[in-house]
């Protein structure tokens, strides 16, 4: 009895999207590229799958995962994708009031921060102390921490009688400037790309939105652990 051999059936085209010029699994993929998604839940969210792996994101999207990392590789190339992205975080960057120049406005305020900016020092004596009191908020944007702590009562003499003081230790962090003045000196033109060694996407137009989104993306997966520990 002869078998008759089954003809393979042709898959159907993924239809292209007018408005984005890209197919529904493309969408998906770079839907995919940006989300957070839980990977383990136990009483509340913990472990999140973070954004931006073009391989898992490519097999969540319905690619093979033999061919996930050459598909992610060529779809991140992809300028409609890009603008795609893009399209995506707007909702998300207006909300934030996220713009360009609020970010190089931060990370100028970081760069160009200064110890004195939080430091007074007595003339004669050239003790130092902090004092926050003429702060800005432009300038409290370089702190990154700010801790009080009340130490035992110090017992000293005035006036030939015994009393005893308060005393408080005032700590302060300042954010690492030289990654963003590195960044910032990159952006400009100042430095060779390979004299700097920083992980910050450095260049214009189709990079910068990337970085931004990707800003975005952490902000957001950051508030859903936050929202997910009430």
């Amino acid at each position: 009895m002869a078998v008759k051999s089954k003809t393979p059936q042709k898959k159907k085209p993924d239809p292209i999207n007018p408005d984005t010029g890209l197919s529904s699994r493309q969408e998906e993929f770079y839907r995919q590229y940006l989300a957070p998604t839980v990977t383990q839940y136990v009483k509340k969210l913990t472990d999140l799958d973070v954004p931006f792996n073009g391989t898992r994101a490519a097999i969540r999207a319905g690619y093979s995962k033999s061919g996930a990392h050459v598909q992610s590789t060529r779809l991140l190339k992809n300028a409609k994708g890009i603008a795609y992205m893009a399209q995506l975080q707007k909702p998300a960057l207006d909300q934030f009031h996220i713009t360009q120049e609020r970010i190089l406005h931060e990370m100028a305020c970081l760069a160009f921060s200064n110890i004195m900016d939080f430091v007074q020092i007595d003339e004669e004596s050239g003790q130092a102390w902090i004092d926050i009191t003429k702060c800005s908020r432009e300038q409290a944007a370089a702190l990154t921490q700010f801790e009080v702590v009340e130490l035992p009562p110090f017992k000293m003499v005035e006036n030939g009688e015994e009393v005893f003081r308060e005393v408080l230790r005032t700590k302060i962090k300042i954010a690492d400037k030289r990654p963003v003045l590195e960044f910032l000196a990159k952006r400009e033109g100042m430095t060779k790309p390979d004299q700097v060694d920083v992980n910050l996407k450095t260049k214009v137009n189709d990079d910068d939105k990337m970085d931004i989104a990707k800003r975005v993306a952490f902000m957001l997966r950051d508030a859903s652990k936050a929202k997910g520990k009430k």
